[in-house]
């Protein structure tokens, strides 16, 4: 029975293996680096976000690209018509999935905030300088999350303190799952947290630890 932990914590799956790979290291965290880890873990969805934003922008970069090569050579290929429809069409569908993430009407790429907000600010100097102090960075990208993602990252921005004050309580091999209940509840209340004592009675009827 002794090694009866030992042998939990190797039982995973091929779904457990993925999920454990899309965060940063649990060991990290099961051995009381929680403040790091979650800084790690901010810094980890940043970085997905900017990579989406970059791919974002390559999209529509690629659809202008297509579309102007095929209106440049239309009178010399056969195929350039569709050429252009192709590149109008991936340029259509990369701006409205822009849109619907960052909420931001924003057709040029590499573009920082809303096409309407770029336009507005031009040639006027004290509305450029006040767009530029209200752009918030953290804000716009986001945006580019998956909706779980997105609100794990508001959390984590805003209430990194308590959960590192909730973690510091949870015993060593039951953190990572402290955490992913604490942002599943998050996430259920709408942006409110459970008292210590619900999740700390949570994580005790937990018979398992962490790999």
């Amino acid at each position: 029975m002794d090694n009866l932990p030992n042998i939990l914590s190797r039982l995973t799956t091929r779904e457990t293996e993925h999920l454990l790979e899309q965060y940063p290291e649990i060991e990290y965290l099961e051995a009381g680096h929680v403040g790091d880890w979650l800084i790690t873990r901010k810094d980890q969805l940043l970085i997905l976000a900017r990579e989406e934003r970059i791919g974002s922008g390559l999209a529509k970069t690629a659809g202008v690209l297509v579309g102007a090569a095929g209106f440049i050579f239309h009178a010399t290929s056969p195929l350039a018509p569709f050429g252009i429809l192709a590149g109008a069409a991936g340029f259509i569908w990369s701006l409205l999935a822009d849109s619907s993430n960052t909420h931001n009407f924003n057709h040029i790429p590499f573009v920082r905030g809303g096409i309407f907000e770029v336009v507005g600010s031009l040639g006027h100097s004290a509305a450029r300088q006040e767009f530029t102090e209200n752009y918030d960075e953290f804000d716009q990208l986001k945006g580019y999350l998956s909706p779980v993602e997105r609100k794990e990252y508001g959390m984590l921005r805003e209430h990194s303190g308590l959960i590192t004050e909730y973690l510091s309580h949870v015993e060593s091999g039951k953190r990572f799952y402290a955490y992913r209940w604490i942002v599943d509840q998050y996430i259920l209340l709408r942006g409110s947290f459970h008292s210590h004592e619900p999740t700390q009675q949570n994580v005790n009827a937990i018979q398992f630890v962490s790999p």
